[in-house]
């Protein structure tokens, strides 16, 4: 290789920082979790009214943040076996299928079930970060 067949790209100006990726991402990320945050203040009051009270409430609470917390430590095993993009994809399930289940049942174990959207939460960050 000689240095004609070199090429030097001189960056002129500064580079973009929301490239398409970038903004596809935090796309996928401000819907996915603002949608996590208002299903966290709703649920639990949904359970109330719906017949478990304040410790069907509660019980809802503490589930998604177990699940949040429990995903926190299956994490980094996923991303080295799925791949970055395969984890976000099942953090946005986790996240999405929960709450269309809460329309077709008012009852607690189905109120429990949706709070594993909490480990949703914690997949979507995590897999939509690059490598580096």
């Amino acid at each position: 290789m000689t240095s004609a067949d070199v090429r030097v790209r001189v960056a002129v100006g500064p580079v973009p920082i929301l490239s398409r990726a970038m903004v596809l991402l935090l796309t996928a990320a401000v819907g996915s979790l603002s949608g996590f945050y208002l299903l966290l203040s709703v649920v639990p009051l949904y359970a109330a009214t719906a017949g478990s009270g304040g410790v069907g409430a509660g019980l809802s609470t503490g589930v998604m943040m177990l699940s949040t917390v429990l995903m926190e430590l299956a994490v980094p095993r996923m991303l080295g076996r799925l791949g970055y993009r395969a984890v976000m994809a099942l953090g946005l399930a986790l996240l999405g299928a929960p709450a269309t289940a809460l329309a077709f049942s008012p009852a607690l174990p189905l109120h429990l079930g949706t709070a594993l959207g909490g480990a949703g939460r914690r997949a979507v960050p995590r897999g939509g970060r690059t490598r580096g």
